[in-house]
Parts: structure tokens; C-alpha cells; sequence
């Protein structure tokens, strides 16, 4: 049996393996759709692995993650893009449950207050949140129509049709 050292896995802040911090610019609203899609869907595995966030925010990246739930089930993931389109099942999944209570896309918001009042100082002084610009590319991502709803294309590319 391997020992596995966590702390050999330990790394400096990143958003997904293919995503890092340091190239987005606070103040564009370039790629943050898909950024936030990518972090929904690694954090939908993290989230089904039982596992707590905090400590992976900085420690094993998706690979090792992806290798530790496959030891831990047995399951094959298929590798990276497999880990990824597993977490979109699971936040589909979630979609579906949250509309069947009553939700819609119209929930699909921020706090008034980030959405009018602008930032009173600091780098974004200024700035109010671009939400209703970003949610359409978002949605269009996700395979969602327009109000929000997982489109049968996308469910039966997941498998949930």
C-alpha cells in the first residue's frame, strides 16, 4: 500500500486546473461565465465526495482528487474531462431538483445591493456586479435555455433524459 502524503498535494490558491487566478481581470466580466461553471462543477464532486471544501481550496487539484475518489469507489472517471462532466451531471442534477421546488431562473440572482450599489472604494471602487450580462452566456454554457432550464439536449448528454 502507497502512503499518501496530503501535504505533498498542498498548493497556492487556484480556481481548476486549467483556470488560474492570476491571468482574470476583476473589472471584465471575460470568461467569468465559464469560470463559474468550471467551479460549480469541481466543487458538485468535491461536495459528493464528503469531503470539506476549505482544506481543498488549496490542496489536491482535480487529478488528485479525481485519483482519491477512484481508489475510495472504484469507480473510473475517465481522467480529467470525465471528472468535469461528472460534476456537471451532479449540478444538472441539482438543477433539476431546484426547479421541481419552484425555483426558476428568475432566482438566479445577487443581493439587491450588489446588483445597484457600487462599490464605496478599494480596486473596485465603483463597480457593481454584471450579473444580468454574464447570465445568458452562462445559461448558454450550461446547455440551459434561456430561462434557466436544462435543455433535453443537455440532459441526454449527461444521461439524466
Amino acid at each position: 500500500m502507497n502512503d499518501l502524503d496530503i501535504w505533498d498535494m498542498v498548493t497556492s490558491f487556484r480556481l481548476t486546473k486549467e483556470r488560474k487566478i492570476d491571468h482574470l481581470d476583476p473589472r471584465s466580466i471575460e470568461d467569468k461565465p465559464m469560470l463559474t461553471k468550471d467551479i460549480e462543477d469541481h466543487f458538485a464532486m468535491i461536495d459528493s465526495s464528503g469531503m470539506c471544501n476549505f482544506p481543498l481550496i488549496c490542496g489536491p487539484d482535480e487529478d488528485n482528487l479525481r485519483a482519491l475518489l477512484e481508489t475510495a469507489t472504484g469507480i473510473d472517471l475517465g481522467g480529467y474531462k470525465g471528472y468535469m462532466k461528472t460534476g456537471e451531471r451532479i449540478h444538472n442534477q441539482e438543477r433539476l431538483f431546484i426547479l421541481k421546488a419552484g425555483f426558476t431562473g428568475k432566482d438566479d440572482t445577487l443581493p439587491k445591493r450588489m446588483l445597484e450599489e457600487p462599490v464605496p472604494d478599494g480596486p473596485q471602487k465603483g463597480q457593481v456586479s454584471r450579473l444580468s450580462e454574464m447570465l445568458p452566456e452562462y445559461y448558454k454554457l450550461r446547455g440551459w435555455d434561456s430561462s434557466g432550464v436544462p435543455t433535453q439536449e443537455k440532459l441526454k448528454e449527461l444521461g439524466l433524459a
